[in-house]
């Protein structure tokens, strides 16, 4: 049997209820902002993190800067709060985008991004349709 809320909407059952609570103590947000749209142009990145150690922020940014072509920096204003501060490159929005990503697969999706400022859309996938098709 189905139950209701007082809303109409279906009542989750209690697994589900419980798994849901324990994926929402913890997440990341994410604004986009940027800072310079002159040459040379720049972003930041303010991140704040709620409810988990936030170790991870900093090992998962050595990890991207690694490979990132942008110069970037990362500043920490406190225990949950980060920016981070990303410079001039052609693929400035690609390597963000790819951070971006990083954080939200070791968060396993709980994660919220509010592009503010940010005009960047990403690559906008189409479906296949039959005209897509070459023989």
């Amino acid at each position: 049997m189905f139950e209701f809320n007082p809303d109409g909407s279906i009542k989750l059952p209690s697994k589900l209820k419980a798994l849901s609570d324990e994926k929402s103590h913890f997440q990341m947000k994410i604004e986009k902002e940027i800072t310079s749209s002159v040459s040379p142009k720049a972003c930041n990145l303010h991140l704040t993190v709620k409810g988990i150690d936030n170790r991870f922020v900093e090992s998962i940014y050595k990890g991207w800067k690694e490979i990132s072509q942008v110069d970037s920096k990362i500043i920490k204003i406190d225990e949950t709060q980060f920016i981070i501060s990303i410079g001039t490159c052609f693929s400035r929005c690609t390597d963000c985008t790819n951070l971006i990503y990083r954080y939200n697969e070791f968060l396993k999706g709980n994660i919220s991004i509010n592009n503010s400022t940010c005009t960047f859309k990403g690559r906008q996938y189409q479906k296949f349709t039959n005209e897509d098709y070459f023989d």
